[in-house]
């Protein structure tokens, strides 16, 4: 492989291709005093992303336990948040959530649980609590099939709260959902024209 001479790359052009390609980098030095060898210092390193150390068979082991742990400490937080009550689960799936910051729109993968009392989603790594409100706060929920960037329909549910903001859920298939709050809190689900169009 020759070396090539690029005087138009950026320091964000560097990083991208050491963390993609790798650096290995070979020292040796030797600190002398008077001619007399004092301090020896052989160094080899490599220098890349993780995707990249696990493609050439590096850090293996690492990646694994890692997984695990954090697959673990998820599950502990995830049982400790729903243990101390009588809640029985009643649905469990994953759907995205429309979160808005004022400026952009953006959906973010969300595990959704309904218990007898709760309708609760949260964000798997890090362990985060997106949104638990109890199930008779629902007052409706408007459901509209969209086609997805894939090509695909896929139902929006747009849930509105007596008491707070409401959210949009975006689901592969929302029947299981609709059915078990349904049996906890009947409420008025909507469907909207375009939804009976396209089935």
């Amino acid at each position: 492989m020759e070396a090539e001479r690029n005087s138009g790359a950026t320091l964000v052009d560097l990083l991208d291709r050491v963390l993609d390609k790798g650096l290995v980098l070979q020292a040796d030095l030797i600190i002398s005093v008077a001619g007399i060898p004092l301090l020896g210092l052989k160094l080899h390193a490599a220098l890349a992303g993780i995707e990249t150390m696990l493609e050439y068979g590096m850090w293996e082991q690492w990646d694994e336990a890692h997984r695990i742990a954090a697959r673990k400490e998820y599950l502990s937080k995830n049982e400790a948040y729903l243990s101390g009550s009588d809640e029985k689960t009643h649905y469990e799936g994953f759907a995205s959530i429309l979160e808005n910051d004022g400026i952009s729109e953006i959906y973010r993968p969300a595990k959704v649980i309904i218990t007898s009392t709760r309708l609760i989603l949260l964000r798997n790594q890090p362990f985060e609590i997106l949104c638990d409100i109890p199930i008779i706060e629902i007052r409706g929920i408007n459901q509209e099939r969209k086609m997805n960037n894939s090509g695909e329909w896929t139902d929006h549910l747009s849930i509105s709260f007596h008491s707070q903001n409401g959210c949009v859920l975006h689901m592969a298939d929302s029947e299981d959902f609709l059915d078990a709050i349904g049996t906890i809190n009947p409420v008025e689900v909507a469907t909207t024209a375009e939804e009976l169009q396209c089935k």
